[in-house]
């Protein structure tokens, strides 16, 4: 998939001369569940509630368009975890995604595919630090996004987009260790989530 990406946008590179400006803000809200396994074995399963930020930038011509895709959540999440025990709370993170995409617009739909190259989130602040601070570690890893939009309306479109992200690195700030699984026993951070936004597409 990151190859095709890669292939497309050199290919639409070379017709920029044909080609328009796509830029396109979007405000969005999004459910997300979230597995992990731990090192003793025990699976964790989470949801997370979250408001997003983000953008996508390129090119477009005869109703493809591609470029980046970036977003950005400055927000804390509030996160259920029903696995291994019932609980709740709200966690002070952040996380971006930066990537690139391919779309097609259609009359009064379109349609696009995300490749994030670069997933991240980190702790701004460990609310619970009985047994460690985890504030300032981070999460990388990658992951793709599937969206179809309404564009019948002036000016605004209405966007569905499913995400899968992977985070297979975790960055300890205090110790500067930086630990990639799987290993010993834990797993990557799988999340998968559905995201309904609002955007602003413009053409140049």
């Amino acid at each position: 998939m990151k190859n095709l990406f890669i292939i497309s946008l050199l290919i639409l590179l070379t017709q920029t001369s044909y080609a328009g400006v796509h830029l396109e803000p979007y405000l969005g809200y999004a459910v997300s569940a979230g597995t992990e396994q731990t090192s003793n074995g025990t699976k964790i399963e989470s949801s997370m509630n979250y408001i997003e930020f983000g953008g996508r930038a390129g090119w477009e011509m005869m109703g493809l368009s591609i470029g980046m895709d970036g977003n950005f959540t400055p927000t804390t999440f509030d996160i259920d975890t029903e696995k291994p025990t019932k609980s709740k709370g709200t966690v002070d993170y952040k996380s971006h995604n930066l990537g690139a995409f391919v779309g097609f617009e259609l009359p009064l739909f379109r349609v696009w595919g995300s490749y994030y190259f670069a997933s991240q989130i980190s702790y701004d602040k460990d609310r619970d630090t009985s047994v460690s601070d985890s504030t300032g570690d981070e999460l990388n890893g990658s992951g793709y996004g599937v969206g179809v939009g309404f564009t019948g309306l002036p000016m605004l479109a209405i966007n569905l987009e499913y995400r899968a992200n992977s985070y297979d690195e975790y960055k300890d700030k205090s110790s500067g260790v930086t630990t990639k699984y799987p290993a010993g026993g834990a797993s990557a951070i799988d999340a998968n989530s559905i995201l309904l936004s609002v955007s602003v597409p413009f053409h140049f």
